[in-house]
């Protein structure tokens, strides 16, 4: 799948499904918005792990244009802008790596 429609599916147990049948975790959306920046904005912090482990990138940043930025809003600053605290946490517990977030 090259589409991160199917993220809307909330269970880790089916993510990790759709995972083991060939969902991408690291595809994004032509606006660069990957399967970590919709569970963060959609506040779903318990798909995080199962996504890293597939290979979602914590660091990477969208390409969508806003009014206040030039488009390199990472996972983390999705899960601040939409308020997951859970998710802020889970994500710098996840990361080997300084997150990105300016």
């Amino acid at each position: 799948m090259r589409s991160t429609a199917w993220l809307t599916t909330h269970s880790v147990h089916q993510v990790a499904l759709l995972i083991a049948r060939g969902a991408d975790a690291a595809a994004a959306s032509s606006r660069g918005l990957s399967a970590l920046h919709v569970a963060a904005s959609l506040g779903h912090a318990h798909l995080f792990a199962p996504l890293v482990a597939a290979g979602a990138d914590i660091n990477q940043p969208d390409t969508a244009v806003y009014d206040d930025a030039d488009g390199k809003r990472t996972p983390l600053m999705y899960a601040a802008h939409y308020g997951c605290v859970a998710g802020m946490s889970v994500l710098s517990e996840l990361s080997n790596d300084a997150l990105y977030v300016a």
